[in-house]
């Protein structure tokens, strides 16, 4: 496995443990984090510096 594709799939492992702890169910979570790799790590740029608008971004996606 390539260093981008390790990544990618640890920033997705992050943005789905984030999710679950924010209370999405497991479902939604997975929806969300088979988004393509730019946007998962734009979602947890936003997470760390603006958690409203993450949760906002995250809802209508």
């Amino acid at each position: 496995m390539s260093e981008g594709r390790r990544i990618a799939q640890r920033d997705k492992q992050r943005l789905g443990a984030i999710l679950l702890a924010e209370g999405y169910t497991q479902q939604e979570a997975g929806k969300v984090v088979h988004r393509s790799a730019r946007t998962v790590r734009r979602w947890l740029w936003q997470w760390r510096h603006d958690p409203e608008a993450f949760n906002m971004e995250v809802k209508n996606n």
